[in-house]
């Protein structure tokens, strides 16, 4: 949980509501509880909410960095070159422009629909608005991104290896 503060910091987690959930999870599982292992109502307790703390903040944090890692790839313009500065460290100018363009090449390898869906993400389409184009469902809608967002995720570190 050394991640929690910024967590709450930023708004990603309520603390209220975090207590109330693992509080119904240790009512849930209370019917589990077996007085005659010899362990204490309250050790018992105690390890139902840590155990639960653990996985809560495991699935937080996968959500978290996919939401990072998206938005990155969301918010990214192709004609850009400023988009590589945190990448180029003593580079010489011209061999990031050479990566962007083999970037720019990769992408154009893409399939009919991913770059429709690079097109809508760049266009800051909702997911209603890419489901009516689609004609896809949303779950469907996000699985795209996420297959896409990987796609170029490997090939840009296969750039900056």
């Amino acid at each position: 949980m050394k991640n929690a503060n910024s967590w709450v910091a930023k708004g990603y987690i309520d603390v209220d509501d975090f207590i109330q959930s693992a509080c119904l999870h240790i009512l849930n599982r209370s019917d589990a509880y077996d007085s005659e292992h010899g362990t204490p109502f309250k050790a018992w307790v105690c390890v139902v909410a840590r155990n639960y703390t653990i996985s809560e903040s495991k699935k937080l944090k996968r959500i978290i960095t996919a939401k990072t890692r998206f938005d990155v790839i969301e918010g990214m313009d192709l004609e850009d070159y400023s988009i590589l500065e945190p990448f180029q460290k003593m580079e010489e100018s011209s061999e990031s422009r050479d990566r962007l363009t083999q970037l720019t090449g990769f992408l154009s390898t893409l399939n009919e629909s991913d770059k429709l869906m690079l097109e809508m993400m760049k266009d800051g389409l909702s997911k209603e608005e890419m489901m009516e184009i689609t004609h896809k469902s949303g779950g469907n809608i996000d699985t795209c991104k996420s297959r896409l967002r990987q796609k170029i995720l490997r090939y840009v570190k296969t750039l900056y290896k």
